[in-house]
C-alpha cells in the first residue's frame, strides 16, 4: 500500500482537522432518512458509513488501497470501479448523489461526462452534493499555514493555470463555478447553494490547541457560521455545492 494513502487516512481519521472536515460536511448536508444515495468516489467510506445509518447507500471507489482501509463492517454496498460503473444504473435512480473531492483528478472532458452521468441518475428534485478544491483557498493556506508566501505569490500570478497544486493523489486540476453551472444547464439542474469548508481551521499550526475540546467546538461553530458569508467562503480551501435537478 502506498505511504501517501496511509498518511491521508491518518489525517482524515485521527487529526482534529481531518474529523472537522467531515463534521462540517454532515452539518451542511442534512437530509431526510430512507433515501437512496450514491457516493461516487467514496474513499475510506467515512461519508457512506455516516449516511448508511438511516439510508440505502451504494458507494463506488476506484482505489483498492482506500477500500482496504475502510470499515469492513459496512452497512452499505461497496463497488470497485470508476465512472464506467455508473452505466449499470438506470435514469432517476437516486435521491442524493455525493461526489466529494473527486473531479479534481480528472481532465476537463471527464469532469463534464461524470457530472452529466451523475445528474442523469439523479431523480427530479434530488440533490447532488459536490465538493471541490478552491484555488483561492489553496493560495491563502500556502501563504499562511505553510509559511510559503513565495509559492503562494507564484500560484496567484498563475491563477489561470488550473493545475497548480499537488495532493496525496497527484495534481489537482481545478475547475470553477462557471463550468459547473454550464454542465448543470445541460442536465436541467441548478446550484442551490455554495458553502465554504476549511475557511479557518487549518490556518494555524498550533496543533496542541487544536487538540482541545474548546477549540474543536468553537471552530466547528465558526466554520458553519461563515460558510455562506463572503469573504470567508471565497477563501475557503473547499467549496461545497448543493445542486438540484429540476
Amino acid at each position: 500500500m502506498e505511504k501517501n494513502i496511509i498518511n491521508y487516512y491518518t489525517q482524515a481519521t485521527e487529526t482534529p482537522w481531518g474529523k472537522l472536515f467531515y463534521d462540517c460536511v454532515f452539518k451542511q448536508l442534512k437530509i431526510a432518512s430512507g433515501l437512496k444515495i450514491l457516493d461516487f468516489g467514496s474513499g475510506f467510506g467515512i461519508t457512506a458509513s455516516y449516511y448508511a445509518e438511516k439510508n440505502e447507500v451504494i458507494a463506488i471507489e476506484p482505489n483498492p488501497d482506500m477500500l482496504a482501509l475502510s470499515n469492513e463492517a459496512r452497512k452499505y454496498q461497496q463497488l470497485l470501479g470508476n465512472e464506467e460503473v455508473l452505466d449499470r444504473f438506470c435514469k432517476n435512480s437516486f435521491d442524493l448523489i455525493i461526489c466529494h473531492n473527486v473531479l479534481e483528478y480528472t481532465n476537463l472532458e471527464q469532469k463534464e461526462e461524470i457530472i452529466s452521468k451523475l445528474l442523469y441518475l439523479l431523480k427530479k428534485g434530488g440533490q447532488l452534493s459536490l465538493i471541490k478544491h478552491n484555488q483561492i483557498g489553496a493560495i491563502v493556506q500556502e501563504a499562511v499555514l505553510m509559511d510559503n508566501p513565495k509559492k503562494a505569490l507564484n500560484w496567484f500570478e498563475k491563477l489561470a493555470d488550473y493545475s497548480l497544486k499537488k495532493s496525496y493523489f497527484g495534481t489537482v486540476n481545478y475547475y470553477d463555478r462557471n463550468q459547473i453551472e454550464e454542465w448543470c444547464r445541460h442536465s436541467n439542474a441548478v446550484i442551490k447553494k455554495c458553502l465554504g469548508i476549511r475557511s479557518m481551521y487549518s490556518l494555524s499550526q498550533n496543533n496542541e490547541m487544536k487538540g482541545t475540546d474548546d477549540w474543536y467546538t468553537y471552530m466547528q461553530e465558526l466554520e458553519l457560521a461563515v460558510a455562506e458569508e463572503s469573504p470567508f467562503m471565497d477563501m475557503a480551501f473547499f467549496h461545497h455545492f448543493i445542486i438540484q435537478k429540476q
